[in-house]
């Protein structure tokens, strides 16, 4: 599938406009075995405006012991 990229003011604005009431961010850290550095890194990959919306996302994760739920 290929996906239609708007990068417009308006679209950035629109998703900015919606971001607003989003509160709870979902995340996974990266070992810091696997890091040239040798720390953990963290990294968000999804935000939602209620804790619950975040655990069902991460109920449908193969390995969910990596990833966290964390308030914005």
């Amino acid at each position: 599938m290929t996906y239609e990229y708007l990068m417009t003011a308006a679209a950035k604005k629109a998703a900015a406009d919606k971001k607003d009431g989003l509160k709870w961010a979902v995340g996974y850290t990266i070992p810091a075995d696997t890091q040239d550095d040798h720390t953990e890194k963290l990294h968000i990959f999804a935000i939602f405006e209620n804790p619950v919306n975040a655990e069902m996302l991460i109920d449908t994760m193969q390995d969910k012991s990596r990833f966290f739920i964390t308030r914005m």
